[in-house]
């Protein structure tokens, strides 16, 4: 049942964002994660909570909510099984880095990820 919840505030949430109503699709993005049981439900429903929380980083970012966003894409890497899982947390934590003029960390976020993937570049 509160899984049932969770979903149905997910999908408000997508029709909200369809309509371009970038906040209350972040409420209802945050509504459902409200609703968690955190490591419990990170290890049962794994593929929707990465869902859920990368639309809420996605759409607190565009609502310049960065320290939420921010907390959101912290919550994906602590439980990510995966790089590729990763990724969009990366890119959004970067845009909300650079959003805040924040260059240095930006880019140093950006050569982490890189030497994730096996490319790493010397800092010069």
């Amino acid at each position: 049942e509160r899984i049932d919840l969770i979903q149905l505030n997910q999908k408000s949430s997508e029709k909200a964002r369809a309509r371009s109503a970038l906040f209350s699709a972040a409420n209802f993005s945050s509504k459902a994660i409200d609703l968690l049981k955190f490591e419990y439900d990170w290890m049962n429903h794994y593929d929707l909570l990465l869902h859920v929380y990368n639309d809420a980083a996605e759409l607190n970012f565009a609502c310049g909510r960065f320290d939420l966003s921010l907390r959101r894409c912290l919550e994906i890497h602590r439980h990510a099984r995966n790089l590729k899982d990763k990724l969009a947390a990366s890119y959004i934590r970067v845009e909300v880095l650079y959003s805040q003029n924040k260059i240095i960390e930006a880019i140093n976020s950006c050569l982490s990820v890189l030497k994730s993937l096996g490319e790493p570049l010397d800092k010069k």
